[in-house]
């Protein structure tokens, strides 16, 4: 209605003003189907009383003008054809300068064509060879092949939708294809293939209970256990595909290291050594085969042994530690033997005498060499010989102490340190007798062991004599002779007086006992 009032009252100006005539300057869409809305845009089409396309009037338009640009929306009308846009307004009428084109509109009836495979899915996602897979997707009928990273593999088709395949030997992880006549498809995960372990080094390949072992080698992932000697380790973790660290456990003896997965089992070329005597727990020290000057020059030893002497060893095992009371009661225990005197001093005031749970790990003393002896055969080692002793303490540098220096006639206490060892000097002043062991770690010796000077005198194996002059291997001692060998020294002796000294000799009778006798042992077991 509002358009027919502009329209009547710019008729009855017309007189008055000179209406401009009307430009198409655009349309946009240029081509289209019957239906299709035309956007015309220009000048003067305001009163626009008609659109046309190639002559065929539009019912329904629209006219909207904006800062002197006028806009015309326009439906195709049915039974129009390709040629001009025309508009009619106050000003005259107006063609555009180019054509609009009709497009026929062709409607396509789809023929319907196989479509090729998809794979949706597949289980269990990782195996290994020999077991079968369930593939899921669609258009597996009529599948001529299934193929793991590009093996070939048998399989059977259960459905459009489901085939089931036998995993085949060789096949490293990498898709899954099914090739059928319409197409091939692939997976879009990896199908993980579990394949058998390797095991290419252990580290370290010797150590006690507890030790932590890294093994390293290839397709690790799925590892289910880990084992020595057929023991399984108290826990092991997974690092990395290449690595992993297991715990060796509680009556572990020396053998292969196996691992078990899914996809097989793999087992080290080489042992794991086992450096703890399963009897009793102890910790052991490899100690390699070598020869050594034993003693040193004269004017530096003890009055008794004017010359050194040449000694070739074999390979063998020393405790790390003395032997602990809580070792030596279950050593009684197990066999009826019968604890030692109980001493009197700072570190036995105890209430409950050897059962004190204050006293479990310190050295064992009051023992005689009788009482140390059978230990050692219960427990299947050996007291060490003298020789044995004395390398494991002294090395192959010949240290005057376990933790160095170098003894002359002008310097016999050098490398003495009374802070790496127990000695009369801290023992009184922290009114303790025996220590822990193990609690002077920084003066162990070359080999590791502990307490090598000072602490507790160490029973030897050996008859005590004069060292001969010959050379000689493995050396045992005389085969009589009336006391036997101490080497280190204690708690109760001070080092500037030759006690602890690697060198050093003294000696004891047999049945002798002594709040600072004890022991230690070793073994000549193979080593690593």
């Amino acid at each position: 209605m509002m358009n027919r009032i502009i329209i009547v009252l710019l008729l009855c100006f017309a007189g008055t003003f000179a209406w401009a005539v009307p430009v198409i300057t655009d349309f946009t869409p240029v081509r289209g189907p019957i239906g299709q809305l035309v956007t015309l845009t220009g000048t003067e089409f305001l009163g626009a009383t008609a659109v046309k396309f190639n002559g065929t009037s539009v019912t329904t338009f629209s006219v909207v003008t904006v800062a002197n640009v006028t806009t015309i929306t326009a439906v195709v009308p049915m039974g129009a054809t390709t040629g001009k846009i025309s508009v009619i307004a106050l000003g005259g009428g107006v063609a555009s300068a180019t054509d609009f084109i009709i497009e026929t509109v062709v409607v396509v009836i789809p023929i319907a064509v196989p479509l090729p495979p998809t794979i949706t899915g597949f289980t269990p996602a990782n195996s290994k060879a020999g077991d079968s897979v369930t593939i899921t997707g669609t258009g597996f009928i009529g599948a001529t092949a299934v193929n793991f990273n590009g093996t070939g593999a048998t399989f059977n088709i259960l459905s459009a939708t489901s085939i089931v395949v036998v995993v085949p030997a060789g096949v490293i992880t990498g898709k899954i294809s099914v090739t059928t006549p319409n197409g091939i498809a692939s997976s879009l995960a990896d199908y993980v293939s579990r394949v058998a372990p390797t095991i290419n080094l252990i580290t370290p390949a010797i150590g006690p209970i507890g030790q932590v072992v890294t093994i390293t080698g290839t397709s690790l992932l799925d590892v289910t256990a880990v084992r020595f000697n057929g023991t399984p380790a108290v826990s092991f973790k997974l690092v990395n595909e290449t690595s992993i660290t297991a715990v060796v456990a509680a009556g572990t003896t020396t053998g292969k290291v196996t691992l078990v997965t899914p996809g097989g089992t793999a087992s080290s070329e080489i042992n794991f050594t086992v450096s703890t005597n399963p009897r009793d727990n102890a910790t052991m020290l490899w100690i390699p085969a070598a020869t050594f000057t034993m003693g040193t020059e004269l004017g530096v030893v003890w009055w008794d042994n004017p010359h050194t002497q040449q000694v070739s060893l074999s390979g063998y095992w020393i405790y790390k530690y003395d032997i602990t009371v809580a070792q030596y009661l279950a050593f009684c225990a197990a066999t009826g033997h019968a604890l030692p005197p109980f001493p009197t001093g700072y570190s036995w005031a105890a209430e409950n005498g050897w059962k004190d749970d204050a006293l479990q790990q310190h050295p064992i003393v009051n023992v005689t060499w009788d009482d140390a002896n059978a230990y050692a055969a219960w427990a299947g080692v050996k007291l060490p010989t003298e020789a044995q002793w004395e390398y494991a303490s002294r090395g192959p540098a010949g240290n005057n102490y376990p933790w160095g220096g170098t003894a002359t006639v002008a310097t016999p206490y050098d490398g003495w340190d009374d802070t790496k060892c127990a000695n009369f000097n801290n023992s009184i002043k922290a009114k303790i007798s025996t220590w822990p062991v193990g609690s002077f770690s920084t003066g162990a010796s070359w080999c590791g062991a502990q307490d090598m000077a000072g602490h507790v005198w160490q029973w030897c194996g050996d008859w005590y004599d004069v060292y001969s002059e010959v050379p000689v291997t493995n050396p045992t001692g005389p085969t009589t002779g009336t006391s036997r060998v101490l080497r280190g020294g204690s708690w109760n002796d001070d080092g500037t007086n030759d006690f602890g000294r690697g060198a050093y000799r003294y000696n004891g009778k047999p049945d002798e006992v002594s709040y600072n006798y004890g022991f230690r042992c070793v073994s000549t077991a193979p080593g690593p």
